[in-house]
């Protein structure tokens, strides 16, 4: 009812793991209870301590689903804590624990009838709560009626409530929780059980090909699954579909792994040496499979970023479509003007880009240039110091040569002066007469 989705809903996203938690610790260990005297001066509690205990009543009638719904909000967000403490709940009348009560309620609604919607929601609890909690799979594979989701698994799917692929997710759940068992279980044996004895058990009763079609098709594209929360206790369909889906394929992806590595694990039963050892071929299988897991996984998870980035664009683009189908022809002319302002405007930027971008050429000319001309400044610099130095030089040369022609000349003039002396000298002494002192 709407009543019962929006109850669900403000449960979910008001409920907290603190909350969570001393909800079930109410319900394990109740509060005292107070006198007269005592209960008007006292502080109420922040919770009433009967709600778990008053979900198990409604859980164990015909009409359960929100009781369900509800113990699998609390179970997950709280987390481990709650769900270790569920497994110390007791019913009052009984004495007995909840997870029998589940596996009992199971096998009366039996999945494979018409209440099969109705068990959907106690498997989906119960993958719930096993995920991730190795101490609630070990008191799980304690119950004998364990063994018999592998006979329902067995059974033909015969979905025959009009196509909405409610018996495929039951199914395709029960696939999860035997999965969960075999993740969580641990290296260890438990009451009989082991991770070998449950894969020997699906391939057994089931078929590794039949649990893995089991396995995925919830999550198959080809099938249009509406969940039972979807329909009956949700108000938007595809948020709560998306939302279960994304738990789902979550789990889903660590039970295959964790599959295709036992598998490929396994040693051979019909080898050769009797040993139970594998032949080279069968290792290069093993390792082949292993691989090609990877790669799916892989491949997987990049189908669902692209299938969410498509859908946040067909969102985008459903919404621009009705804006512009709720607009007026006002609103289209100004849409357009808009628009022819806009591609104006990007032109603009445009051209300012390539100014910007001649700019930014021209500058770095402008840089080439400036350092040729520093350069040749510099050389210019170097040319005129060698000139100077030059000068001087020549300057040195020339008073040199001018102080060499004035030795020169008073050298000549004295060798002249001393040549004239001597020719006068000489014609004196011709001109003398003979006997005479000259």
């Amino acid at each position: 009812t709407p009543i019962t989705a929006a109850a669900a809903n403000v449960l979910n996203q008001s409920m907290s793991a603190a909350l969570s938690s001393q909800l079930v610790l109410h319900a394990v260990s109740p509060p005292p209870v107070l006198d007269e005297s005592e209960a008007e001066t006292a502080v109420p509690p922040p919770v009433p301590p009967n709600i778990i205990s008053q979900l198990v009543q409604d859980l164990m009638k015909h009409t359960h689903g929100p009781a369900c719904v509800a113990l699998t909000i609390i179970i997950k967000i709280g987390e481990d804590v709650v769900k270790q403490l569920l497994l110390k709940w007791r019913e009052t009348e009984t004495n007995k624990p909840l997870l029998p009560r589940l596996f009992q309620r199971l096998g009366e609604t039996n999945p494979t009838s018409e209440n099969k919607s109705v068990s959907g929601y106690l498997v989906q609890l119960l993958c719930t709560w096993c995920a991730g909690a190795e101490v609630v799979v070990k008191n799980m594979l304690e119950l004998h009626d364990c063994i018999n989701l592998f006979d329902w698994l067995e059974q033909e799917t015969n979905d025959s409530d009009g196509g909405n692929g409610t018996m495929v997710v039951t199914k395709g759940l029960m696939a999860l929780l035997v999965g969960l068992w075999l993740e969580y279980l641990g290296e260890c044996e438990h009451a009989g059980w082991s991770r070998n004895v449950i894969i020997s058990t699906i391939k057994s009763r089931v078929g590794y090909s039949n649990y893995t079609s089991l396995l995925e098709s919830p999550r198959s594209s080809s099938q249009q699954i509406i969940h039972p929360h979807t329909k009956h206790y949700c108000h938007n369909n595809s948020m709560s579909q998306n939302n279960f889906l994304s738990w789902y394929g979550i789990h889903a992806n660590l039970v295959r792994k964790r599959i295709v590595t036992m598998v490929a694990s396994i040693p051979s039963s019909s080898s050769n040496d009797g040993g139970g050892a594998r032949s080279k071929e069968e290792d290069g299988l093993a390792k082949l499979v292993q691989e090609q897991s990877t790669e799916m996984d892989q491949l997987r998870t990049q189908l669902s970023q692209c299938q969410e980035k498509l859908h946040i664009q067909t969102t985008e683009c459903k919404l621009w479509k009705s804006r512009c189908c709720e607009s007026t022809s006002d609103n289209t002319s100004e849409i357009e003007a808009a628009v022819e302002h806009e591609q104006e405007f990007i032109n603009l930027q445009k051209q300012v880009e390539e100014n910007n971008s001649d700019l930014a050429h021209n500058q770095e000319d402008v840089a080439i240039l400036q350092a040729s001309l520093d350069q040749k400044n510099i050389e210019l610099e170097e040319s005129l110091t060698d000139m100077t130095q030059m000068e001087d030089e020549m300057r040195g040369l020339s008073q040199a040569y001018a102080t060499l022609e004035e030795e020169y000349q008073r050298v000549t003039l004295a060798a002249d002066s001393v040549a004239l002396q001597a020719s006068a000298d000489s014609n004196a002494v011709v001109a003398t007469p003979a006997g005479e002192d000259p």
